[in-house]
Order: C-alpha cells, then sequence, then structure tokens
C-alpha cells in the first residue's frame, strides 16, 4: 500500500454567525416550509475561510471540547459494497455510529436524524 501524502487545501465553510440573540434564541432550520408567520429558518450564517488538513495518522490529537469535533473509531465495519443497501447500512452501522458517538462524547442518548452515504468514486 502506498503512504498517502497530501497538502492542506484552502476552502470555505458556512457558520453560524456569533450573535448575542442565540443566548436567548435557538437557532433552527425547518426541513419543510412552515405556515405564515412562521419562518423556515432563523440562522444568520457567515462564510470563511478554513484550512483543510489530512488528520490520518493525528486521530488523538483532536477532541469534541477543543476542536468541535473527534475521531471515532468503529468496532465490525462494513464491506464498502453493503452501503449500497440501505436495510444493512440502518441495521448494521447506525447503531454503532450512536454507540460510538454516545461513548465518545459521554452521552446518555444520541439521536441520528439523517445520513448520506456517499458514492465511491
Amino acid at each position: 500500500m502506498t503512504a498517502v501524502t497530501s497538502q492542506p487545501v484552502q476552502t470555505s465553510m458556512h457558520f453560524l454567525q456569533r450573535l448575542e440573540r442565540w443566548a436567548l434564541e435557538k437557532p433552527y432550520l425547518l426541513d419543510y416550509v412552515p405556515q405564515p408567520p412562521a419562518k423556515k429558518s432563523n440562522a444568520l450564517v457567515e462564510e470563511q475561510g478554513v484550512v483543510v488538513e489530512d488528520v490520518r495518522g493525528r486521530e488523538d490529537q483532536f477532541s469534541f471540547a477543543e476542536n468541535g469535533f473527534c475521531i471515532v473509531n468503529l468496532e465490525g465495519g462494513m464491506k464498502a459494497e453493503d452501503f449500497s443497501d440501505d436495510d444493512q447500512v440502518k441495521a448494521h452501522y447506525l447503531p454503532k455510529v450512536g454507540e460510538a458517538v454516545k461513548k465518545a462524547l459521554n452521552a446518555s442518548r444520541v439521536q441520528i436524524y439523517d445520513y448520506t452515504v456517499r458514492p465511491v468514486c
């Protein structure tokens, strides 16, 4: 196997604006069009430049508290071709993801409400 080396990539992402209003009002984005006068969203976002780096080999250097993400290892994963079967993903993969996230964050409960399987290029 050839070692993967990659350079950091400059890109941009959208982030919730840091506003005092969020101390009193939770930001939201509805997955449907509500009846007026309700709004689909109250979120105010801004685009910011970010540098994306390959974290392979440095997984233990990141924590949710410090970085806003962490790397979680799953035991007993699935074969790549099994991800095309939605029933297998729901029955075998998502419960393992939920348990791993629950353990990593020391949460009492985890709710997976959406997921996307990216096609292999």
